[in-house]
């Protein structure tokens, strides 16, 4: 996708990482005897869901469409209905393609602006996911 595009993080990324960093000085602390396998374990136990927090967990919506995670790609026309839903307090808006799965875009990820006002700006007029980013945005 070419053009400029906004970019929304996990939120809190600082807390959930210094929580799985504890996890492993915990594990480095009971460890009865450090080998160099055991310290590979906990060092593939830390990076993993570090990896998750700070490189995969990112959205970026531009003229073009979505991009979810750094590899799942919609383009706009694709999108054949959309509702917005919440789950545990955390909101969401669920699109439905032409083709393949279902999409869960997440509205509580942070950046610059907040997500439904991203979608507003890039989002085509005619698009079902427009009316719904609006009515996110008056609620």
């Amino acid at each position: 996708m070419s053009g400029k595009s906004v970019k929304f993080y996990l939120p809190r990324r600082f807390l959930w990482s210094a929580l799985f960093l504890c996890v492993v000085l915990l594990q480095l602390f009971l460890t009865y005897e450090i080998t160099a396998g055991v310290l590979a374990m906990i060092f593939i136990n830390a990076a993993v869901p570090l990896i998750g927090i700070w490189y995969i967990s990112v959205m970026s919506i531009s003229n073009d469409g979505i991009i979810l995670y750094r590899v799942n790609k919609l383009v706009w026309p694709e999108i054949t209905e959309a509702e917005s839903f919440s789950i545990f307090g955390l909101k969401y808006i669920r699109l439905k393609r032409i083709k393949g799965m279902n999409w869960f875009l997440p509205l509580y990820f942070i950046g610059e602006d907040k997500v439904a006002g991203s979608l507003v700006r890039y989002v085509p007029e005619g698009n079902p996911l427009f009316a719904v980013a609006q009515e996110v945005i008056n609620t």
